[in-house]
């Protein structure tokens, strides 16, 4: 491999060689004697100089002792082993510093390759998610039609239960002969436990006539509670029918969610309000305490309507998503072919349909 470059003493002793055999010291011919190593300008340059130090000189050239010039010749060639041996050092370190370049090159491509393929992922995954925009635009503005939809059935429902608890209402007051006439029995049962070793026989007949009257006033009360299980089973039936409805409207279940989650709340407000009637029967059939805890069931119901005004609220604010599962929940059991049995049997289990009395039975 030659060189990078040359020195002037290495052209002189070339030249020397070249006249010492009786060679013309020419451009070419000492860079063959120099092993093609250098530049031919440099070659030249060195040469221009070397004639015009032999030009200068007069009365020819001076004898130079031949101890000198070999002394010269070695520490010039010492010299250039030297600088050889340092010019080798810094090629190495070139091709070190080089290698380390083009290994740091490459790291870069491959992390520009790397980043432009996670660039374009980037670009693909923004389309995708602006096109499930677009999409989920078009959702949100069906959703909105079908909540407003909602919304209004949600406001038929609620008129229906003002109705109904309004009704209740009524039917709390036509109790209120017959929770007087308990306060009555409890008085008068607590001055007979304070004179039950004088008046024994006296309080056992008193006892009797109140029950006697608490009978008959059951009785009526259960021919008001049978009438206004009529009423709520009127309005299970129509309860009945719009589930018909949802069935037959397929294209539209989104839109219907709203109401039926609402019309699952009125149904279950109205069994609950079924289940409190048929207690507070039994409560007046047992008489005593509890007739009292048929007034705090009323408070609560009263409570709980106020809630269902509230959850009614809650569920027009509802996610789509939660109403569209609970829709095709809804659904898939509406379309069960027992679903009507087992609704009947769940209103059973729960005292909310009471059994039709046999021939010759009473509640």
């Amino acid at each position: 491999m030659a060189r990078g470059g040359i020195y002037k003493s290495e052209v002189v002793r070339a030249r020397e060689r070249l006249l010492a055999q009786g060679r013309h010291p020419s451009l070419d011919a000492i860079r063959i004697e120099l092993g093609n190593t250098g530049s031919k300008s440099t070659i030249q340059r060195f040469l221009k100089e070397i004639e015009e130090e032999e030009g200068g000189k007069t009365g020819g050239k001076v004898a130079v002792s031949e101890a000198i010039q070999d002394l010269v010749l070695r520490l010039a060639e010492r010299l250039q082993d030297e600088a050889d041996q340092r010019i080798a050092q810094l090629n190495a370190q070139h091709a070190t510093e080089l290698k380390a370049a083009q290994d740091a090159t490459k790291a870069a491509q491959d992390e520009a390759a790397a980043l432009h393929k996670a660039l374009e992922q980037s670009r693909a995954e923004t389309a995708a998610e602006k096109e499930r925009y677009r999409e989920l635009s078009g959702e949100h503005l069906a959703t909105t039609q079908a909540r407003a939809q909602a919304e209004q059935r949600a406001s038929d429902l609620q008129l229906q239960l003002d109705a109904e608890i309004q009704h209740r209402t009524s039917i709390e007051g036509k109790y209120a002969d017959a929770r007087s006439s308990l306060e009555h029995f409890r008085q008068a049962a607590k001055e007979q436990r304070e004179r039950e070793a004088r008046q024994h026989e006296s309080q056992v007949q008193f006892l009797q006539q109140e029950i006697h009257q608490l009978k008959r006033a059951v009785t009526e009360n259960q021919t008001k509670f049978i009438q206004a299980n009529q009423e709520l089973a009127r309005l299970t039936a129509e309860l009945g029918t719009a589930r018909r409805e949802l069935r037959d409207s397929d294209k539209t279940k989104e839109q219907l969610a709203k109401a039926s989650t609402a019309l699952a709340a009125a149904q279950a407000e109205l069994a609950a309000l079924k289940e409190r009637l048929v207690a507070e029967v039994e409560r007046a059939k047992a008489a005593g305490d509890d007739l009292a805890k048929a007034r705090s069931e009323v408070r609560d119901l009263q409570v709980r309507a106020g809630q269902l005004e509230g959850e009614l609220t809650r569920t027009r604010e509802g996610a789509a998503q939660q109403l569209q599962e609970k829709f095709q929940a809804l659904i898939a059991s509406m379309q069960a072919p027992d679903f009507a049995e087992r609704v009947a049997a769940a209103f059973e289990r729960k005292g909310v349909l009471q059994r039709r009395p046999k021939a010759g039975e009473s509640y």
